[in-house]
């Protein structure tokens, strides 16, 4: 008896290679070097932490620090999670 083999949707069939790519460019990227430019939101964020450490409602610590691990878990994190599945 022949087994029955569930179909293959496009998306799945289009999601291996997007990872594929998307896993490459970290490689193509390495060498760059160009000059990190000024980002309006990270400085936004930036400011809005310093300000709630002085209001004393979250941690003090190192506000570069604190504003990269906000955009991480905000951003970076959850983004690659739904790439990569």
């Amino acid at each position: 008896m022949r087994q029955r083999r569930l179909p293959r949707t496009a998306g799945a069939r289009q999601q291996v290679p997007f990872k594929r790519i998307a896993a490459s460019e970290r490689f193509v990227t390495a060498g760059s070097r160009a000059k990190p430019q000024p980002d309006a939101i990270t400085s936004l964020l930036r400011a809005s932490v310093t300000k709630a450490q002085a209001d004393q409602c979250i941690v003090s610590g190192d506000v570069n620090f604190l504003t990269d691990f906000l955009i991480n878990s905000i951003i970076v994190g959850p983004t690659t999670l739904a790439m990569f599945g």
